[in-house]
């Protein structure tokens, strides 16, 4: 078969290739001046607080077309600090007179730059303006009592000026467990079988997210949740756990292990460690994953049944649990890989803890309040006489919270005096402290 190639279209594809090869050569020839950006507002070196809103006053022109511009709070090194305000095709010129609010509770104090950046196409111009920038001392607001009416009803409630409880928001659902997160003003309420997780901002006692519960025939879809520097962990019976940024975007999942489901998740060296209970039975593990990925690194069993963990350090996890009737301390050492005991209590099990700091503690047991410190190894009788479900530690005010039935008591610590009890309509589920950031 004789084959037979057209030459004339492969030159008219040359020519068409070359002409418009030619034409964008001279586009870009004719137009290699950058767009100009006039700031009036801010002043270079003004300085302002979190909180504060900068007012930005500039004139954006080009001697052709705009096609976009931004505006971006920077550190030194142009790393973005706050959301960008970003406008596609503004026209030419174009004046920007807009408030940016500085609303990010954790920014450091120091020097930043407002970095303007305009583009017409083909040429980008960047101007920057260096500010100063305060942070806002960190301030306890107040606590939010989680209570239940029945089996199907959860309100929370929020301190009014140390007087009054307030409902901020009620709702008919199982309940699960309860976080907060003060950098976005999150408090998180978790469902078991029948209700969602949701993120109740606040500020406004709106809902802006949630994760929705799914039916099982047999057992619950929720186990527990909890919130480590902003991230909203969630342990799913299913066998896994996943991970939520404060906006509610999925960030990891952790690789399921069928038969066991997971608890008392929180982060320790750049990994998910979490509590496995198995199903079947009664035998506890202690789960390592890698983040991100998700794949188990490392397991440990058996193990007590875990009620809450700490990362003391890079080499430590502290772990409070109760084991064969008794009350017990461990500590897990990343150095070795090990997991052994520091303290018991026999006849006693642990109901619930909190962290004063990374070297203190505060945990209740079936009739006691105990301080323990792990430098020393050292345990005290913190209260005695007292049955407390629910703690929390503020650590502003150098208060403990504890719960029990329907009464909220107030501890100084490290003394134990009592300062104040609050009576509640409803039982107590669970304690949680907002601070401004």
């Amino acid at each position: 078969m004789l084959t037979v190639v057209n030459k004339s279209h492969g030159l008219h594809f040359c020519f068409v290739t070359l002409l418009l090869f030619n034409l964008l050569a001279c586009r870009k020839e004719s137009d290699r001046e950058i767009p100009i950006i006039l700031v009036n507002k801010p002043l270079a070196g003004t300085a302002y607080q979190v909180g504060d809103s900068i007012h930005i006053l500039a004139v954006f022109s080009d001697n052709k077309d705009l096609k976009s511009l931004q505006v971006v709070l920077t550190d030194m090194e142009d790393r973005p600090v706050l959301p960008p305000i970003y406008i596609e095709i503004p026209g030419n010129p174009f004046t920007l007179d807009a408030l940016y609010p500085i609303n990010d509770s954790l920014l450091a104090s120091g020097e930043y730059n407002l970095h303007f950046q305009a583009s017409d196409g083909i040429n980008v111009a960047n101007a920057f303006v260096k500010i100063q920038i305060t942070s806002i001392q960190r301030a306890f607001l107040y606590p939010i009592a989680i209570t239940g009416k029945g089996l199907n009803t959860i309100t929370a409630l929020a301190l009014d000026s140390g007087i009054k409880w307030n409902n901020i928001y009620s709702l008919p659902a199982d309940y699960g467990g309860s976080a907060i997160d003060s950098r976005y003003g999150h408090l998180f309420l978790s469902g078991t079988y029948q209700s969602d997780v949701v993120a109740l901002n606040v500020k406004n006692h709106k809902i802006d997210w949630r994760i929705p519960v799914q039916q099982l025939s047999v057992n619950h879809w929720f186990e527990s949740i909890s919130e480590v520097n902003s991230q909203l962990l969630v342990s799913y019976y299913e066998g896994y756990v996943k991970t939520f940024d404060h906006a509610g975007t999925p960030l990891y999942t952790s690789e399921v292990l069928q038969n066991y489901y997971p608890k008392n998740a929180t982060f320790f060296n750049n990994r998910l460690v979490t509590c496995l209970n198995q199903v079947s039975n009664t035998k506890h593990s202690l789960a390592f994953y890698a983040m991100p990925g998700g794949l188990m690194v490392l397991s440990l069993s058996p193990t007590p049944e875990i009620v809450k963990m700490f990362p003391v350090d890079s080499k430590h996890l502290i772990a409070f649990g109760n084991q064969d009737g008794k009350a017990v301390i461990y500590i897990y050492l990343d150095y070795n890989e090990t997991f052994s005991m520091l303290k018991e209590i026999a006849d006693d099990s642990i109901v619930c803890v909190a962290a004063i700091d990374r070297q203190n503690y505060v945990f209740s047991t079936k009739s006691r309040l105990y301080w323990y410190n792990f430098p020393n190894n050292s345990m005290i009788e913190f209260k005695s006489g007292v049955d407390m479900a629910h703690l929390a530690y503020e650590d502003i005010g150098e208060i403990v919270y504890a719960a029990s039935g329907h009464e909220i008591y107030l501890y100084s610590y490290p003394e134990g005096i009592l300062k104040e009890t609050y009576s509640l309509g409803d039982p107590i589920l669970d304690i949680q402290l907002l601070y401004n950031k």
